[in-house]
């Protein structure tokens, strides 16, 4: 009898990385092409298709900061803010259209506007369909990186998520997170087959090598490196989507073209969940697919089960604390819960429950979710 536990009893699946350049700061037009790619992608068998970080419509590759007038950028941030999407709109259904009619499950990152009536913040995100063409969820950047806290807001816990699929668990991270153990430890340990992990380009930043030669004779890039660890931290395939930029596709409307330093030249590559190279690194613009075996879970976590008993649960205890996406008290007619002191984690931890279930034999998962339902719901 075969594993049903991974792939969700599949043998085999078709991934695929779009790397193609959208039309920057145009969000109609990218969505466009993005829906062209992946019913193009799901034409070619692939069941799952990633995109890089904020593909529609395009990654902040402009300056601002006092030494510059606002006069120079400010039109850049109206563009900005035009081209924000709201979750759900028509932007989202055009997309979720793509995904049914190609017959495969999407993840796109997007600049994300708050859906808040009066609030105008942009978050670095992650949106997952299914091949039904329905919204699983988002995924928000908890810590932008560097001058990125300037165009996004934060994400809270809430949005460290994993979705259960019919070709298998789909979780997904962005650029720097995955330099953040607690955030990859939270995603890893909710089990995943397909890790999408979303990067604006194939960074590098090797001072001791000459920047002005190509980014595959770069030696082996950070991303590479990182998204190759993922896969093997989560025992599960990674597909490593990186940003690629065409100077020709900027739209009309955005400002200052000549301030933009658009640096990445692609280089996505897909992993097994051993840390091997299934596809590329590929520097060139199109639709990169690798093909997936159930068999390569069950071997990693055959020879070392990172997640499971190699972890010793016995010694460590891991714990999200829970927080909603704003972390402020918001109106119910918004139509979100207000934050409240029971949101925050209760003192018992699971060695008291189980100690507490063994006294009155009692199961310690019902007394878990018991105890859970108590503390979450108290006034």
């Amino acid at each position: 009898m075969s594993n049903q536990k991974h792939l969700a009893g599949r043998e085999k699946v078709t991934v695929a990385i779009v790397q193609r350049p959208p039309m920057y700061m145009d969000k109609n037009a990218s969505i466009d092409i993005a829906c062209e790619s992946i019913i193009e992608a799901g034409r070619n068998d692939a069941e799952l298709v990633a995109f890089s970080e904020a593909w529609v419509s395009g990654y902040p590759f402009w300056t601002e900061g006092w030494e510059i007038e606002i006069s120079e950028w400010g039109d850049m941030r109206e563009l900005w803010q035009d081209n924000g999407i709201i979750v759900p709109s028509r932007d989202t259904d055009r997309l979720a259209a793509a995904a049914r009619e190609g017959n495969t499950h999407a993840v796109i990152g997007f600049n994300e506007m708050d859906e808040r009536p009066n609030v105008g913040t942009l978050y670095n995100s992650l949106l997952f369909i299914d091949r039904r063409g329905s919204i699983l969820g988002t995924h928000r950047k908890l810590t932008p990186t560097f001058s990125e806290r300037t165009f996004w807001g934060q994400g809270g816990s809430v949005d460290l998520k994993v979705f259960d699929t019919d070709i298998g668990r789909i979780g997904g991270l962005i650029c720097g997170e995955h330099w953040m153990p607690l955030v990859k430890a939270a995603i890893s340990m909710q089990g995943q087959d397909f890790h999408i992990a979303a990067w604006p380009g194939a960074l590098g930043y090797d001072t001791t090598v000459n920047d002005s030669e190509p980014l595959e004779k770069r030696g082996t890039s950070p991303v590479h490196t990182t998204g190759r660890q993922t896969a093997c931290d989560a025992n599960a395939f990674c597909l490593n989507a990186c940003g690629l930029y065409s100077k020709d596709k900027i739209s009309d409307k955005f400002p200052n073209p000549d301030k933009l330093h658009m640096y990445p030249e692609g280089g996505s590559t897909i992993f097994g969940p051993s840390g091997q190279y299934l596809s590329g690194p590929d520097y060139n613009e199109g639709i990169i697919y690798a093909v997936c075996e159930a068999s390569a879970i069950k071997k990693a976590k055959g020879i070392l089960d990172v997640l499971g008993h190699y972890s010793r649960p016995d010694c460590f205890h891991f714990e999200i604390l829970a927080s909603n996406r704003q972390n402020i008290l918001l109106a119910p007619e918004y139509g979100w819960r207000e934050a409240r002191e029971s949101q925050k984690p209760h003192d018992i931890n699971n060695r008291k429950i189980n100690d507490i279930a063994a006294k009155y034999e009692i199961d310690a998962k019902v007394l878990g979710k018991a105890v859970d339902e108590i503390v979450n719901t108290r006034d």
